[in-house]
């Protein structure tokens, strides 16, 4: 396996290889357009870490290699101020063992998922972003940060649509995986009645199951459980705020069973 970080002409700029595990030290300030790429041969489970204020991720990739560019310019303000800063860019990719591919987890979180068509999982999409700005951004709802308290740029971040009615979360992983649980953080910055929540929406399963949700007004997680199902994606969708004037958005969610 081998870790590249290129140039925007796609000019390498820094290169180490490795059989199981690599990792390395880029000793130099990021510029717009740089990005890592990551190939891992026969391996599609993998554990990458592309810096210490982003979550640290078991990605599935199916082509056994993918790319990640580094965010600039106004795609920065979902992520912790320091990311991506400096002349000190430490990163890390391993094969991913049997007992972490196997064991009952959060299959959702991905650190590294970016708003844009990608080839490695778990894959977070939405069909309305909020002015298409990145701290509404899909990706954010399973990069590990929780803080619901308030809206806007990190630690802030979420998902939401603005005050549309027609909004749909999907979340992809790639290949079928078993799940029994998910997890809602709500964003609950109810401060001057900027939030409201969801009252209900319907989870839509690759398998063609359907789970109707009832949603309520709180800062805290909300937990649905079901019987086991063998699914690629699923979808939260027909979701209804009790108010038309108030905002409503996806903080987070988890979803938690094990690879098959």
């Amino acid at each position: 396996m081998k870790i590249e970080i290129k140039d925007r002409n796609n000019e390498a700029l820094f290169l180490a290889e490795g059989d199981k595990k690599i990792k390395l030290t880029f000793n130099k300030e990021y510029e717009e357009g740089d990005k890592i790429v990551f190939h891992f041969e026969n391996i599609k489970y993998i554990v990458a870490n592309i810096g210490e204020y982003v979550a640290e991720s078991l990605i599935y990739a199916p082509e056994s290699k993918f790319e990640f560019g580094i965010p600039f310019g106004e795609k920065l303000v979902a992520y912790h101020p320091e990311a991506f800063k400096g002349n000190l860019h430490e990163i890390s990719i391993r094969e991913a063992s049997l007992e972490e591919i196997n064991e009952y987890r959060n299959l959702a979180l991905n650190g590294l998922d970016k708003h844009q068509e990608i080839n490695y999982y778990p894959h977070a999409y939405a069909n309305v972003v909020t002015r298409n700005e990145a701290c509404f951004e899909p990706r954010n709802a399973i990069d590990g940060c929780k803080d619901n308290s308030s809206h806007g740029y990190y630690p802030y971040h979420s998902w939401g649509g603005g005050l549309r009615d027609d909004l749909e979360f999907t979340l992809y992983f790639g290949r079928e995986v078993e799940i029994d649980k998910i997890v809602l953080y709500l964003r609950a910055d109810y401060v001057n009645d900027h939030d409201t929540n969801w009252e209900t929406g319907v989870f839509e399963f690759s398998d063609g199951s359907r789970l109707p949700i009832s949603m309520i007004k709180t800062s805290d997680p909300q937990e649905y459980c079901f019987e086991a199902k063998k699914v690629a994606w699923i979808k939260l969708t027909e979701i209804r705020r009790p108010v038309s004037s108030a905002f409503a958005a996806l903080t987070e969610i988890e979803v938690y069973g094990r690879d098959i």
